[in-house]
């Protein structure tokens, strides 16, 4: 339990931290989000595979949902999900081979503070062309 409240304040620490950084004076720019929230990974590779194009996007969201002397009825939520998206694309004049793999995993704990979490999300895609 000990290692759940140190996981959750620094996640929320980290998310809180994150979204500061999103905000902007001029308005709402989802490039912006995208750059804050996003990790892409390039990797230097030796001339024999720079044909090669590779990368990652990364997010993590957590979202909690607490309602008191709330007449409609409902209960408190909070979730966590994670996602990447991880693509390998290989182009050497008329030849093209693109490979993504999409991988998403998601838990979400309702009602009473003891609840357990219960898993909410989970995917994963492989696409080869």
């Amino acid at each position: 339990m000990k290692s759940h409240s140190y996981f959750l304040t620094l996640l929320f620490s980290i998310m809180t931290t994150t979204f500061n950084l999103a905000q902007t004076t001029s308005g709402f720019n989802p490039t912006d989000v995208k750059d804050v929230l996003s990790v892409k990974i390039n990797n230097t590779l030796p001339d024999s595979t720079q044909k090669w194009n590779r990368g990652a996007l990364l997010n993590i969201n957590f979202t909690n949902t607490t309602l008191s002397n709330w007449a409609a009825g409902g209960q408190n939520a909070l979730t966590i999900t994670t996602m990447a998206n991880l693509f390998a694309n290989y182009k050497n004049g008329n030849n093209q081979w693109s490979n993504s793999l999409e991988l998403g995993y998601g838990i979400t704990r309702l009602g009473k503070s003891n609840a357990p979490f219960r898993k909410g999300d989970d995917k994963m895609i492989f696409t080869s062309k």
